[in-house]
């Protein structure tokens, strides 16, 4: 079984790629810069007005300000080509939006800076998920597909499979059970690729 669960926490000096397993806070690479160029590019209302920032380190923002805090409609793009594009609120990704690096592509919503709601994860190399997030984590209801062909569709806790799943193989047998941190565990059962129903059980991913 694939593993892409991958550490992402932006840097100080840099903007890496996200990753599964620790969405941490994406918005700590720009909060603490200061603007080089500030130009108005044109007043919304009294309180909202559209601005274009540009960073001593080559960093591009462009979307809403309230106050002088991004909040509303934005994008940002990085050096390294790194970039999001979507809502802000409070200086935060925060809503509905896209962010884009060189190895995947996350759409779905944020809070805080973080990944929280429903959303789905491209990778460029065929991987996918789709479900939800709770604090930058995979959490509730999801599906994982490896660009090996297996698949988990179920429940998660805390960017693993925890709970009632299916988990696919690749040569067509098909486990339903329970699982918790990420290993079966419990009774299951195997629906094999030749029309077998097997009665299994397994504790901590190993059959017993």
């Amino acid at each position: 079984m694939g593993n892409n669960q991958d550490c992402c926490n932006f840097e100080e000096a840099h903007a890496p790629q996200l990753s599964v397993k620790n969405n941490k806070e994406i918005e700590d690479y720009y909060k603490s810069k200061t603007p080089a160029n500030i130009s108005t590019i044109g007043t919304i209302d009294e309180m909202k007005e559209t601005r274009r920032f540009e960073y001593e380190d080559g960093t591009i923002y462009e979307g809403e300000f309230i106050n002088d805090t991004r909040h509303g409609q934005g994008k940002i793009i990085y050096p390294d080509g790194v970039k999001y594009h979507g809502e802000f609120k409070n200086d935060q990704f925060d809503g509905f939006g896209t962010f884009i690096s060189q190895e995947m592509t996350y759409k779905g919503n944020f809070k805080e800076g973080l990944y929280d709601g429903r959303g789905t994860e491209y990778w460029n190399d065929g991987t996918l998920y789709d479900g939800f997030y709770k604090n930058g984590l995979k959490h509730g209801e999801g599906k994982y597909e490896w660009n090996d062909g297996e698949k988990y569709e179920g429940m998660w806790r805390d960017d693993m499979m925890h709970g009632m799943g299916k988990f696919f193989e690749t040569n067509g047998d098909v486990f339903i059970g329970r699982f918790v941190r990420g290993k079966r565990h419990g009774k299951g059962t195997m629906n094999t690729a030749d029309g077998q129903f097997l009665q299994w059980s397994y504790e901590n991913g190993l059959r017993v």
